[in-house]
């Protein structure tokens, strides 16, 4: 998974934004996922998600759900950027 644009988030937000960024895609990951994920840093704004025992369809359909999700303005500190992700889904 990428945060799409993240560098210009931190850049236009400062590191705390960026932060409260992030807080605010794990805790949309939470809702969509649950306990079923695991997240992990790759590096720079991409991250790897590692879901269990689910099969294909109901995993496209959990993904396309985060990426609508976190399709958004968000605004920190009097300032808003886009925020969204890409991803790929891997079988």
């Amino acid at each position: 998974m990428d945060i799409d644009n993240f560098k210009s988030v931190n850049d236009t937000l400062g590191h705390a934004g960026g932060d409260e960024a992030l807080k605010l895609l794990a805790d949309t990951m939470r809702l969509v996922f649950g306990t079923h994920v695991l997240m992990a840093r790759f590096g720079g704004d991409e991250f790897v998600l590692c879901i269990q025992n689910r099969d294909q369809e109901g995993v496209q359909a959990q993904l396309d759900k985060l990426v609508r999700s976190t399709c958004q303005t968000f605004t920190y500190g009097g300032c808003s950027v886009p925020l969204s992700i890409s991803l790929v889904l891997c079988i």
